[in-house]
């Protein structure tokens, strides 16, 4: 069954990700939480100016992939620990392909 995913990053980033989604096997996207201004393809289920004002466990999904990683390791760390608290696993984009964080 596939896993109901956020894709969640800076607009662009999640703009350019939209064009590898029909590659994904396993993951039905629910829409996504984006990070600053601009348009996107993706039903908009959040907007945020900056990556920690995102409520994570409101988004109820089982899975966030993140478009791009964050620019630094504090934040990073505090997403995945958010993202365990909420139960959801959660992927990076690489090469166009989500692949697991622990």
């Amino acid at each position: 069954m596939p896993l109901k995913a956020v894709i969640m990053g800076p607009v662009e980033a999640v703009r350019d990700a939209f064009a590898h989604t029909s590659h994904w096997a396993g993951f039905n996207i629910a829409g996504a939480a984006l990070i600053g201004t601009g348009d996107s393809p993706f039903l908009e289920l959040a907007r945020v100016a900056f990556w920690e004002a995102l409520d994570i466990a409101a988004l109820d999904a089982q899975a966030l992939i993140l478009a791009e990683p964050p620019a630094d390791g504090v934040t990073a760390r505090a997403l995945l620990e958010r993202a365990a608290e909420a139960r959801m696993k959660m992927f990076l984009l690489e090469n166009g392909a989500p692949r697991g964080l622990r």
